[in-house]
């Protein structure tokens, strides 16, 4: 038989007629094949693009025919006896089968009762490419997945031929599940699928672009649902959307098909999203113990925006005491609240203050100012006037000396 090179190019598939441990065998990587063949004197191989398997089978079974003949022509020398003869020959018959079915596995024969491990070694980079790109398609100029994309192209090709009864199809009712299971459809248009997946992304990345916002105005991306039910149409879907985001990432977490990739986990991640399930809301009356017990711990309310348990709500009032300035509607903030704040000792203006627009309210005398805090008094039973305030800015003023 032909002696080749043991230099040969890379390619997909191997057929080994002989090697240092092996014979008439065939293997679906170099690294594989070259164990036996590298640096081997006597190797007989050659490769195989990867649709080339049949070719493969024929290379090898050259050999055993070869082989067949020769332990034929052995066993006729030997013995004269007709029944040994047929015997040999039935028992050689038997084993090309066998090796015909051994193929016929590897390759993904609809014999085979489960897919052979290089099936499911491209199922799993079917799926893991999923998780990445968040769709199946598989660009033709990505030299890097060209092998993922022929096995794709092979799989609808076997389940055409499935469809129409062909008894040489590889594709069998257990591949189709679990192609099914991972959310790949066998039946759509490559292209449609494209096009559908490209218009969720610019939908997602217009939904990411509106948490970053909001993240802007509010100093957080979660949403309390309880302030959504009076809030605009948009933060009502922005909460929808994190909830689906939430709900996606516990369907990768349990291996089921999720519209959620690793680049949107990581983009997620980078604005500060928790995918852990929230907590239960807490009543005013409990937020307003958690702080007293903050207090006594630390003397002072100047709590982070990354405590784990009274961050976003110290950021949320804030952001609610401005919009009660303001005028604006809201459900989080009113005067007995600010009260309550204020003879705790909370900050509602942190960092560089913004001087308040002058009008009518600058202009009153010392001793009218006095007198509002006097009627403040009166009606409050506390000095502890709102800094925001004309009245709060005097007495800030007049604290300082």
């Amino acid at each position: 038989m032909e002696q080749l090179s043991n230099e040969g190019t890379r390619s997909a598939i191997y057929g080994v007629r002989k090697g240092r441990h092996a014979n008439n065998c065939i293997f679906f990587s170099w690294d594989d094949a070259k164990v036996h063949v590298f640096n081997y004197p006597d190797a007989e191989y050659q490769g195989f693009d990867i649709n080339g398997l049949q070719d493969a089978a024929d290379y090898v079974n050259e050999s055993n025919n070869d082989n067949d003949k020769e332990i034929s022509e052995q066993s006729a020398s030997i013995s004269t006896s007709t029944a040994t003869a047929t015997a040999t020959a039935t028992a050689t018959t038997t084993n090309r089968k066998r090796r015909r079915q051994e193929l016929n596995a590897a390759a993904g024969s609809s014999n085979s009762k489960n897919p052979p491990k290089p099936w499911i070694a491209m199922f799993d980079h079917l799926k893991q490419f999923r998780v990445q790109h968040g769709s199946f398609h598989v660009c033709s100029t990505d030299a890097e997945q060209k092998p993922l994309r022929r096995w794709i192209a092979e799989q609808r090709l076997q389940y055409k031929k499935y469809k129409l009864g062909n008894s040489k199809s590889f594709m069998t009712e257990t591949k189709l599940k679990m192609l099914t299971d991972i959310g790949y459809d066998l039946e759509s248009n490559p292209r449609s699928n494209l096009a559908e997946s490209e218009k969720q992304g610019k939908k997602w990345d217009e939904m990411f672009a509106s948490l970053q916002q909001y993240k802007e105005t509010n100093g957080t991306v979660d949403i309390i649902r309880s302030v959504t039910k009076e809030s605009s149409g948009d933060e009502q879907t922005l909460y929808n959307w994190i909830a689906i985001q939430r709900l996606e990432y516990r369907k990768l977490a349990k291996s089921q098909t999720s519209r959620l990739t690793a680049s949107r986990i990581q983009k997620l991640n980078d604005a500060g999203f928790s995918f852990a399930k929230r907590p239960a809301y807490l009543k005013w009356q409990d937020r307003m113990d958690q702080l007293h017990e903050y207090k006594a711990k630390h003397g002072n309310l100047q709590i982070p925006v990354t405590d784990p348990e009274l961050g976003e709500f110290v950021a949320r009032q804030r952001v609610e005491h401005t919009k009660y300035l303001e005028g604006n509607k809201c459900v989080g903030m009113n005067a007995a609240r600010e009260r309550e704040l204020s003879a705790l000792g909370f900050v509602f203006c942190v960092g560089k203050r913004v001087p308040m627009e002058r009008g009518v309210e600058d202009k009153k005398t010392w001793d009218e100012r006095f007198q509002d805090l006097v009627s403040y008094k009166a009606e409050f039973l506390d000095t502890l006037v709102p800094q925001q305030s004309g009245l709060g800015e005097w007495v800030h003023k007049v604290r300082l000396g």
